[in-house]
């Protein structure tokens, strides 16, 4: 009976313990009856005892049942309540989600969505979607629809997917990553579909960004690298590669020092790289060998990188290959040099001259030939040279002549000496020109004065 009833194992035994204080109660009546009365009275007495303990049994039962009915309700009311509280959790989460999320049925039937889902319809398309009407909804274009039947399908094959997909609609994002899922029931039969989206239109416009910079070091003529604490490569642009002839396997992972060098690497490279790893911005030119393209000078920086939470993660490298720049420096300077000993040693007077006259430079030879000291001439206008009555019309004629489009011939003329001396001069005038403008006159000066009394 107790099985039958299915009452839980300590009611079980509650039941049995009054199923044998009836059994003893109903011997102890049967042995009075015996003792105290005729045969016939007997059935009397044992009629009474199992009469007394089946009203003990269910009396007990009931007590046993209507416990534990009382702890199943309220183990029922709990479950329910939790149930109610986890219900309104989870529908607060969608409500106040920024994410639009909706499901529909193996039909495309809209199930339920949330409320920036319903909003994005209704400000889009102004559509109040209902439950149960198709969300493959005429409004859409051919292209659309079919495209978001695609992706209901194939959520309905069973497969979990995400897709990037750029939204047309002005109330929803630039951009939004749909997250599409089936729905299983009980016996895990596919029922429906789940689609979640989310706003990444700061993340791809980050990507964008970050498009835009690879593609910028790509096409750089600079060498960029990173390298990290350990001195290993984390990345390299292409022209780092095509500099040292290896490719991007071959560079990053590796060490600079197996790249560039040992010796190179710890003269050169290291003593820098730990200064700047300490946070300080390196700038040094130098001279390095590459197998690609042999002896280059580089014009090299060194930036600490850092690292999100404030610390220096690695080192920053860009290289400018300025060998170019360095040998016309090169050559300008051996010319300088050059000139500066033609222009000391000439016995031509020579003299540079700004377009107001004012004399830049002059050589020994000038100093000779007009019989002043080069610091009474240079810093001070040309025609400190000529009589002081004549200094005027030499400086109108040195206008006209600096601002003359062509170029005067050689000429000849007569300079009077500080000493008051006369010497015959032959003179040759060339322009110094910046940027399509003349900035400085050149005069060179020969005194003749011997060859005209020679003839």
């Amino acid at each position: 009976m107790i099985s039958f009833f299915r009452v839980p194992q300590h009611r079980s035994r509650f039941l049995f313990r009054i199923l044998l204080f009836s059994l003893t109660l109903t011997t102890a009546c049967a042995n009075t009856a015996e003792t105290n009365a005729s045969f016939n009275h007997t059935w009397v007495y044992w009629l009474i005892g199992i009469g007394t303990g089946l009203l003990l049994i269910t009396v007990g039962y009931g007590i046993a049942l209507f416990n534990y009915n009382q702890q199943l309700q309220t183990a029922v009311t709990k479950r329910t309540l939790s149930l109610q509280e986890s219900e309104e959790k989870l529908s607060a989460l969608l409500e106040n989600s920024h994410a639009s999320i909706w499901a529909i049925d193996k039909q495309y039937r809209y199930i339920l969505g949330n409320k920036t889902f319903q909003t994005g319809l209704n400000s889009d398309l102004g559509w109040d979607i209902a439950t149960g009407e198709s969300v493959l909804f005429d409004h859409l274009p051919p292209a659309e629809k079919a495209e978001w039947q695609a992706y209901y399908d194939k959520a309905l094959e069973g497969k979990s997917f995400q897709v990037e997909r750029k939204n047309s609609y002005p109330s929803q994002p630039q951009w939004s990553e749909y997250y599409f899922g089936p729905i299983k029931d009980k016996t895990g039969q596919i029922a429906g579909v789940t689609i979640v989206a989310l706003d990444i239109t700061k993340r791809k416009e980050k990507e964008e960004l970050l498009n835009k910079f690879h593609q910028i070091i790509a096409v750089t003529p600079d060498s960029i690298s990173l390298v990290d604490t350990n001195y290993v490569y984390q990345i390299v642009n292409p022209a780092y590669m095509q500099r040292t002839t290896k490719s991007y396997d071959d560079i990053v992972g590796h060490s600079v020092s197996e790249v560039m060098g040992a010796d190179v690497f710890e003269k050169l490279i290291k003593p820098e790289f730990d200064a700047c790893l300490r946070g300080k911005t390196i700038h040094y030119q130098e001279w390095f060998t590459y197998v690609g393209e042999g002896r280059r000078f580089m014009d090299v920086t060194y930036a600490p990188y850092q690292s999100k939470t404030g610390g220096i993660d690695g080192v920053l490298v860009s290289a400018r290959d300025l060998t170019s720049t360095r040998q016309a420096e090169d050559h300008l300077q051996q010319e300088m040099a050059r000139f500066q000993t033609v222009w000391q040693i000439s016995q031509d007077a020579m003299a540079l001259s700004d377009e107001n006259g004012v004399v830049i430079d002059a050589n020994p030879a000038y100093s000779v030939l007009y019989g002043y000291d080069l610091d009474e001439i240079i810093n001070h206008n040309f025609a400190v040279i000529c009589p002081e009555k004549s200094r005027e019309w030499a400086n109108e004629a040195y206008r006209k002549t600096f601002t003359n489009p062509e170029i005067p011939p050689v000429f000849e003329s007569v300079v009077q000496r500080r000493d008051g001396t006369i010497r015959q001069v032959e003179s040759r005038i060339r322009f110094i020109e910046e940027n399509g403008g003349r900035t400085a006159m050149l005069s060179t000066i020969r005194d003749i004065t011997e060859q005209k009394q020679a003839a």
